[in-house]
């Protein structure tokens, strides 16, 4: 209920009384994911959104210390300009800050489309997140949903909540259904809607778990956990719940099964290990070429089987024969097959070893996995350590460096996408061959720093060579932000929709 409107109307509130005549300070990106605002006035305040899934968790630290590396500017229209206002919209999961000069942020919580946008008057001017394909044509006046909630309107729907209260949300629904909502007569059910907006305009917020998953509530459902006043405190406090416990809890569970199924996977691997071995060691193929040159007499060539008595067994043995060599050469075939069985043990002997010493270190791996306090710790323990047996990445593009700058170039179609989509920021610089089939080729932006013309030209030389144009004397490559690059729905791998493209006539190069 974090994204409730009427959540959102508390919050917007507090946030208003905090944030009025500030100045916004601050406003940049350290993960691809996470939008950091500094507002410096009567109080120093920081909002930290983190849009990496579909929760889009806000909090508000009290302080917060930017890397000095790997962080990027954003919304730089909106900085040092002051706050006129914070408002929630009509019915709807959203919030906006207005600034001086018609300027206004607007957080958009609408779960796997959340985003937040810059708008100069009604039109976007700047957007956080491109992956919503319509987020850049979003009027800022639609945001305010107008419904009417009047008796006479729900009357006329027969009580559908749906239709008059949208945004009443899930735990809400719950709520009405535990108060037989569906079992009143119409009347009834509209004196319980007014008793339920009372609470919800004038109500404490709680954390509760519900289903076994924590939420933030205004009314009575679940088990509660904690009771807030304040919708901020209430807001942080979940936020700080949900990556401390919850999230903390299924990410160790997530990793642990990992290690896990690789220990179980290395046990597997030198038992099979230790079964050929001993197969090998029990085949005696020195033995065979023992017996065979103690009855050279008796074996006359051309033969492709023999049976011969197994001095060291006492027992008759069928012994194969290659028909086309000599009763000694096939001794020597034998003692042959009885070194290479011993090199062959020996290696996989090694294979145990060393594949023992990686389970040990995976179920060190474990012991501290299960003794993580917080989620930062976990991810900065998996961002170092490897888990599994394989040890090489699967990167979908090829890493070059030119005049300082690294450059990705993709693999193939289907690398190119995951390249595109998965492997860039919006203000890398973005290099395709015009009108031929090629490899997509990614210039990774550096924080503070401009792409001079020289480098954009000899990125453009490398996406020549990793095209169809490579045997051309001069090759065309369109080049532009990231951000400006897009895959519709329905189109093949590799294919790309382009905006704003500039072209550039290079000589292809072959990398060094």
């Amino acid at each position: 209920m974090h994204q409730n409107h009427y959540f959102l109307k508390h919050l917007a509130k507090e946030l208003n009384e905090k944030l009025s005549k500030s100045i916004l300070i601050e406003c940049f990106s350290q993960n691809k994911d996470e939008l950091i605002l500094g507002f410096n006035g009567k109080y120093d305040f920081w909002i930290k959104a983190d849009l990496s899934n579909q929760q889009g968790l806000l909090s508000f630290p009290a302080d917060y210390k930017r890397a000095r590396k790997n962080s990027i500017n954003l919304f730089i229209e909106a900085i040092g300009l002051e706050v006129q206002g914070v408002r929630a919209h009509e019915n709807e999961r959203s919030f906006q800050i207005s600034f001086e000069n018609n300027y206004t942020i607007v957080f958009k919580l609408f779960g796997k489309w959340n985003n937040i946008l810059l708008y100069v008057g009604n039109t976007v001017t700047n957007l956080f997140n491109n992956s919503p394909n319509n987020d850049r044509n979003l009027l800022l006046a639609g945001f305010d949903r107008k419904i009417d909630q009047t008796k006479e309107a729900f009357d006329k729907t027969d009580g559908d909540l749906q239709r008059i209260f949208p945004t009443f949300g899930k735990l809400i629904t719950v709520w009405l259904k535990e108060s037989q909502y569906d079992d009143l007569n119409l009347d009834m059910k509209w004196s319980l809607v007014q008793e339920l907006l009372q609470v919800l305009d004038n109500t404490d917020f709680s954390l509760v778990i519900h289903h076994s998953m924590p939420h933030l509530t205004m009314v009575a459902v679940g088990q509660v956990l904690y009771t807030y006043k304040s919708a901020i405190k209430a807001n942080s406090g979940f936020v700080q719940y949900l990556m401390t416990n919850f999230l903390l809890q299924k990410e160790q569970e997530r990793y642990l099964r990992k290690i896990q199924t690789d220990i179980e996977r290395g046990a597997n691997y030198t038992l099979k290990c230790e079964r050929k071995i001993d197969e090998l060691t029990n085949r005696r193929f020195d033995q065979i070429g023992d017996i065979i040159m103690a009855n050279l007499h008796q074996i006359k060539s051309g033969l492709t089987e023999v049976e011969l008595d197994n001095f060291y067994t006492d027992q008759v043995i069928k012994i194969k024969l290659n028909d086309k060599l000599s009763p000694q050469k096939n001794a020597e075939r034998y003692y042959q097959k009885s070194k290479n069985e011993g090199i062959e043990i020996k290696k996989l002997r090694e294979s145990i070893d060393r594949k023992r010493q990686e389970i040990k270190k995976l179920e060190t791996l474990r012991e501290v996995t299960s003794t993580v306090e917080n989620l930062k710790d976990l991810n900065r323990l998996f961002g170092k350590e490897k888990v599994g047996i394989q040890s090489k990445p699967n990167v979908p593009y090829h890493k070059f460096e030119i005049d300082g700058f690294k450059v990705l170039v993709g693999k193939n179609s289907k690398a190119n996408d995951r390249l595109t989509l998965d492997h860039t920021h919006k203000d890398d610089l973005w290099f395709h061959a015009r009108d031929v089939a090629g490899s997509h080729v990614v210039l990774k932006m550096q924080s503070g720093r401009v792409f001079p013309m020289i480098l954009i030209e000899k990125t453009a030389q490398l996406a020549a060579w990793y095209s169809k144009g490579r045997n051309f004397p001069l090759c065309p490559v369109i080049y532009t932000p990231k951000k400006w690059v897009r895959k519709p729905k329905g189109f093949t791998p590799g294919m790309m929709k382009v905006e704003r493209e500039e072209v550039i006539l290079v000589k292809p190069l072959k990398p060094t």
